[in-house]
């Protein structure tokens, strides 16, 4: 069955994230990816959605003559655009716990002398694999047995 129009609204911060003519999604604010200048970019060029204005603080997602799973795609649309606002303007918050059931596992967080970034370093006892992560600027971390 084909949903002749469907749509979703989504109010946005004055001043804050609106869409190109490209599907472009650009954010700006005090926080984000590229190490602290807060500007983030989302490309939806790959899905078929129509971005309106009907107002200056309002964002209408549209799609026209959808699938069910075609129509899916406002809702996810919609979050992604509510997610880079959020993130650039208040960030999230991660929790990282770690748990072995058998085999143990040994995490070791440094700082890198090189680069300056603390760095997340995952090794398995009875393999010698080892995975690491480096944090982003701005990241902060702290260890949870520290803050009881």
């Amino acid at each position: 069955m084909k949903y002749i129009h469907s749509n979703e609204t989504l109010t946005v911060p004055e001043g804050d994230l609106l869409p190109s003519k490209d599907h472009e999604l650009n954010e700006k604010g005090g926080r984000g990816a590229d190490g602290g200048t807060g500007k983030l970019t989302k490309n939806l060029n790959h899905l078929a959605v129509n971005f309106s204005h009907p107002k200056k603080d309002v964002i209408n997602i549209e799609l026209h003559h959808g699938a069910r799973k075609n129509v899916a795609t406002l809702r996810t649309v919609r979050t992604l655009i509510n997610n880079l606002i959020i993130g650039v303007t208040k960030g999230f918050k991660y929790k990282m716990r770690y748990v072995y059931a058998h085999f143990p596992i040994n995490v070791n967080v440094e700082k890198n002398g090189e680069t300056g970034l603390f760095e997340v370093e995952i090794r398995y006892v009875y393999t010698t694999t080892q995975h690491k992560t480096s944090w982003r600027v701005g990241s902060e971390w702290a260890l949870a047995w520290a803050e009881e």
